[in-house]
């Protein structure tokens, strides 16, 4: 897993943990600039829709096999 995976599932989609997180960086001053700014932010709110997205689908998977379940013609 590469370390930025880890961190953006170790951070999930809590906000103060990204906030949290950007201010523990050793950033130099010349080095935040807009780019890095949407690239962190990007990540965070990325977080945020695969982690609905999965619900979502474990939401979906969950109700079709109960389905499923209960359908004769599906064995």
């Amino acid at each position: 897993m590469s370390d930025e995976t880890e961190m953006t599932q170790r951070m999930g989609t809590d906000g103060q943990k990204w906030a949290r997180e950007f201010l523990s960086k050793d950033f130099a001053p010349d080095d935040i600039d807009e780019g890095l700014l949407i690239c962190w932010f990007a990540n965070a709110i990325m977080a945020g829709y695969d982690a609905g997205r999965a619900a979502e689908e474990k939401r979906w998977l969950d109700r079709s096999e109960t389905t499923q379940k209960g359908d004769p013609s599906y064995d």
